[in-house]
C-alpha cells in the first residue's frame, strides 16, 4: 500500500490494528530514505490536518512506510514530528481559525439532508464516487466534500479550499437540467457557510466549485 493510499479510504477508528511491519532487509540509499521521508511528512500533513482521532490510530502510515523501506521507528518519529508540529499550529493560531466555521456549517448540512464530509478521497474523481456512495447509504439529496489534493492547498497556511457538490440522484435526464439540480444543492452550500461568517466565492453554476479564498485551516488534530 503505498503512502497516500492511508488518503483513499475512509479511516474507521473501530478496524483493528494492523500487525506491526518488520524492518526491511535491503536498505535503502540516502537519497532513497530522504524521498521516503518526504512522502511520509506529506501524508501526514494531510491526515493530520483534517484527523478527528488520536494519534495512535495512524500507526499503520508508519508501518506502511516501514513496508516500503522506512526505518520503523524513523517512521514513527517522523509521524509525531508532524502531530506536533500541527498541534503548535492550532496553538498559535486558535484565534484566526476558520476550520471551526467550515466544520460548523458542515454539520448543518448534513442535519439538513446534505451530506458534508471533509476529507474525502485523493482526487476529484474519487470524492464524488465515494459522496455519491455515501450518500445514497444515507439518504441524503445530495454532497459536498473536498479531497486530500484540497487539503493540501491549505495545510501549510491561508490558501483556497475548492468545496464540490452534486446532487445525490438526479430527476432529470438533460445535462443542462442535471446541472440545476447540482446548482440547488450549491445554494445551500453557499447559505451555510455564510450562516457562519464564512465569504464563498461561487459563480452560480454546478459546473464550477465552490471555493473558500485565504481560507485558514489550524484545527487541533484528534479534536473531536
Amino acid at each position: 500500500m503505498g503512502l497516500f493510499d492511508r488518503l483513499r479510504k475512509r479511516q474507521d477508528p473501530t478496524a483493528p490494528a494492523r500487525q506491526v511491519a518488520q524492518e526491511p532487509a535491503v536498505e535503502l540509499s540516502p537519497d532513497e530514505l530522504a524521498e521516503h521521508e518526504s512522502a511520509l511528512r506529506g501524508s501526514a500533513r494531510v491526515t493530520f490536518a483534517t484527523t478527528r482521532m488520536p494519534m495512535v490510530q495512524h500507526d499503520d502510515l508508519a508501518t506502511d512506510a516501514a513496508a516500503e523501506g522506512l526505518p520503523l521507528e524513523r517512521a514513527r518519529e517522523i509521524l509525531r514530528e508532524e502531530w506536533d508540529r500541527r498541534v503548535q499550529l492550532a496553538q498559535e493560531h486558535r484565534d484566526d481559525d476558520d476550520s471551526g466555521a467550515v466544520r460548523r456549517a458542515f454539520v448543518a448540512l448534513n442535519a439538513e439532508g446534505v451530506l458534508a464530509v471533509e476529507a474525502l478521497g485523493y482526487d476529484n474523481d474519487e470524492g464524488h464516487e465515494l459522496a455519491t456512495e455515501e450518500a445514497g447509504d444515507v439518504g441524503a439529496e445530495g454532497y459536498v466534500f473536498f479531497h486530500a489534493q484540497d487539503v493540501e492547498r491549505v495545510v501549510d497556511g491561508p490558501g483556497t479550499l475548492h468545496l464540490r457538490y452534486a446532487a445525490a440522484r438526479y430527476t432529470a435526464t438533460s445535462a443542462a437540467d442535471k446541472y440545476a439540480e447540482d446548482e440547488a444543492v450549491g445554494r445551500r452550500v453557499v447559505a451555510a457557510l455564510e450562516d457562519e461568517g464564512l465569504a464563498p466565492t461561487w459563480d452560480g453554476s454546478g459546473a464550477s466549485t465552490i471555493t473558500l479564498e485565504r481560507l485558514r485551516w489550524y484545527p487541533v488534530p484528534g479534536d473531536a
